[in-house]
């Protein structure tokens, strides 16, 4: 089976740009999770959403992606922008219940997790630098 790479981390780190960078310069396919539906109804689901409410969203959301990676996997190597560990990362902090319920059974593993991070300043700016983006 083709490789999987997963690139993981906190809004801000620059996942979507490594992703998106390792795609163009290995010749992989670029997958962004969450993807499909799950990407439209994400806003609704952060602002409202309890936190157990929101991590089983994130969560079908990841059997969707594994589907998705497994059928592309077919035809060559993939690198997600996020994906498990970005996931039980963000969640776990936001209720101690979820580390109980957190369960990656069913759901493929990448070849290899790049976990990126940042200093907080560097988060800072372009974090804010995407709110002006969105704005225009």
């Amino acid at each position: 089976m083709p490789m999987f790479v997963s690139i993981d981390g906190v809004d801000g780190v620059g996942k979507t740009t490594a992703a998106r960078l390792f795609a163009a310069s290995r010749g992989f396919q670029y997958y962004k999770s969450p993807s499909g539906s799950f990407e439209d109804l994400r806003r609704e689901v952060d602002k409202y959403a309890s936190p157990i409410g929101r991590y089983a969203f994130y969560r079908l959301a990841l059997q969707h992606d594994s589907a998705v990676i497994t059928e592309l996997l077919k035809t060559g190597p993939v690198v997600t922008d996020r994906y498990i560990a970005t996931t039980y990362a963000y969640h776990m902090v936001l209720d101690p219940r979820i580390q109980e319920i957190h369960s990656e059974v069913g759901l493929l593993r990448p070849t290899f997790q790049i976990l990126l991070s940042a200093r907080p300043k560097v988060r800072v700016r372009r974090l804010e630098e995407r709110r002006v983006s969105a704005m225009r």
